[in-house]
């Protein structure tokens, strides 16, 4: 059995979701300030508006993620999947990306 995870409007900071199935999860407005986000996948994942400063997504997938508003200010996206290199650049200073 499957289930939307719903986060709308949550603070999540600093919490420890490393390696979680996000996929499609409603997290417009959530606050994700330095939560571990590494290797989750958040496929689909509605992260509008979400507050993701300092925030390790390191290896995550964020293939077809919206993520319009949202603020990566300091996030870590080391080999991030699903984000083109030029939105990643425009996402906020600080932002760390490589591409594996």
């Amino acid at each position: 059995m499957s289930f939307i995870v719903n986060f709308n409007a949550t603070n999540l900071m600093g919490a420890n979701l490393s390696g979680a199935d996000l996929t499609d999860a409603q997290a417009n407005g959530a606050v994700f300030t330095d939560a571990d986000l590494s290797g989750a996948v958040m496929v689909g994942t509605d992260l509008r508006n979400a507050d993701l400063t300092g925030a390790n997504l390191s290896g995550a997938n964020l293939t077809g993620a919206q993520i319009e508003g949202a603020n990566f200010t300091g996030a870590i996206l080391e080999n991030v999947v699903g984000l083109p290199e030029e939105m990643v650049a425009s996402l906020g200073k600080g932002v760390k990306f490589k591409k594996g």
